[in-house]
């Protein structure tokens, strides 16, 4: 009797955290300017093409959410380093349960803010933000990346950066993951 109250307050203690961190992640998401939008698998590897990555790369994904990403990159180069930067709470936790179950070592995932994160390391970066947000890390990427570093942009391009390539896609007009734009550091 008194291990079955047990159990249904633990239940009960884990559903009532469950759904609070559910709402915090909501809430977070509706406040944010770069909302988890996740990318459609068919284009993951033209994405991954677009790369040109090479043994020894250093691959980061600001807004890593799930790491569909991070994971793709991963598998198909496992002498890649990939970090997925993520600061919503609920993704960054999915996505670092995922790395440990598939076992993945070349894989790290950073809960942070990623203008609070150097990407100094990074001999390519990934991006599926809004144009406001994209715009915003010129001057980041400008000051830190090396030269030679690589950014790849799904759908939103810089303002003020011209690529080195634009990839079409070839999605019906407005669909999300319908371009990406490579730019040469």
């Amino acid at each position: 009797m008194i291990t079955a109250l047990i159990i249904n307050t633990l239940v009960l203690v884990f559903c009532l955290v469950s759904i609070i961190v559910f709402v915090v992640h909501i809430a977070q998401e509706m406040t944010s300017n770069a909302p988890f939008i996740p990318i459609s698998k068919d284009v993951l590897a033209e994405i991954i093409r677009a790369f040109d990555l090479k043994e020894g790369s250093v691959v980061y994904e600001l807004g890593s959410g799930d790491g569909r990403v991070v994971f793709a990159i991963a598998e198909n180069f496992p002498t890649v380093r990939v970090v997925g930067v993520e600061r919503s709470f609920l993704p960054f936790v999915l996505s670092s349960i995922a790395r440990r179950a598939r076992n993945i070592k070349n894989v790290e995932f950073i809960h942070a803010n990623f203008f609070d994160v150097s990407v100094v390391p990074a001999t390519h970066v990934f991006l599926y933000l809004f144009p406001s947000v994209t715009n915003t890390l010129l001057p980041k990427f400008e000051k830190e990346l090396n030269l030679g570093a690589r950014v790849i942009s799904c759908d939103f391009k810089f303002k003020d950066k011209e690529p080195v390539a634009v990839i079409d896609l070839h999605r019906k007009q407005y669909s999300l993951g319908s371009k990406i734009y490579v730019y040469q550091f």
